[in-house]
């Protein structure tokens, strides 16, 4: 009876010792799944890490770019005002030096006609006057051509300096040119920004509005934050995008004004 005992419990204990190694065994599997999952959780973190970072490197990039661009885009609206004005003072300038060479010429004309019609002037003091007027002629005529050519320079200046002050206006203001049209190259939907094909030299202004559209489907609206050369950034309007409606690379967008 005794003996019967023992060995029943010897197979409790073998029994128990099998079961709990079977756990053991299964605990172990659960954690390495764990640390598995961890390890790629981490994985994919540090990844979002770097590519934020990326994209707050290139915003921060372009952010300067649109800064140099705006200081740029000044600066020559100051220097074509400068220009403009220089211009016109010139003009003036030669305008008076071509009054007073058409009262010197006036004169000179009065006193060839009086010295013709008398006697009493020597041929020598004629011939003086003579060319002396005709000295005068070409210098009046050489300082129209300049006034001409200074007109003409004065009004380049001037129309230029406008057309950049119309620009710094514009990009103050944030209005895009009118027409303006373009498409999405890129899109990300992790911080909900795009890049558009256009960009500072197509009439893009930051903190303009531009419609998406796919056909002639409206798919959503985009506030533009960076403007440079050739591209630009903008955000996806939050709310502006039809339920179940998606921006993608190939849109269309174009000037909400147009």
């Amino acid at each position: 009876m005794v003996k019967i005992v023992l060995g029943l419990v010897i197979v409790l204990a073998l029994g128990s010792g099998v079961l709990n190694l079977t756990r053991t065994k299964d605990t172990i599997k659960s954690i390495r799944a764990e640390v598995e999952t961890a390890k790629q959780e981490l994985s994919s973190a540090t990844t979002q890490r770097d590519k934020a970072l990326n994209d707050a490197k290139a915003a921060a990039e372009q952010a300067a770019a649109a800064a140099a661009a705006k200081e740029s885009a000044e600066s020559q609206a100051t220097t074509a005002k400068a220009d403009a004005e220089k211009a016109k003072s010139d003009l003036a300038a030669v305008n008076q030096q071509i009054a007073a060479k058409d009262t010197e010429l006036a004169e000179l004309k009065a006193k060839v006609e009086a010295a013709a019609q008398t006697q009493e002037t020597p041929s020598t003091d004629l011939a003086d006057l003579e060319t002396k007027l005709k000295e005068a002629q070409t210098k009046l005529e050489e300082q129209q051509q300049v006034a001409r050519s200074l007109e003409s320079k004065s009004k380049e200046a001037e129309q230029r300096a406008a057309s950049l002050e119309e620009e710094k206006e514009r990009r103050i203001k944030g209005l895009n040119a009118p027409g303006l049209e373009g498409k999405i190259l890129a899109v990300d939907t992790n911080w909900n920004f795009v890049v558009l094909s256009i960009g500072d030299r197509q009439g893009v202004a930051p903190n303009s509005t531009l419609l998406v559209k796919r056909g002639t489907t409206l798919v959503a609206k985009l506030r533009v934050t960076s403007v440079d050369p050739a591209t630009s950034i903008a955000n996806i309007v939050p709310g502006s995008a039809p339920k179940g409606s998606f921006v993608r690379p190939g849109d269309v967008v174009i000037f909400s004004g147009s």
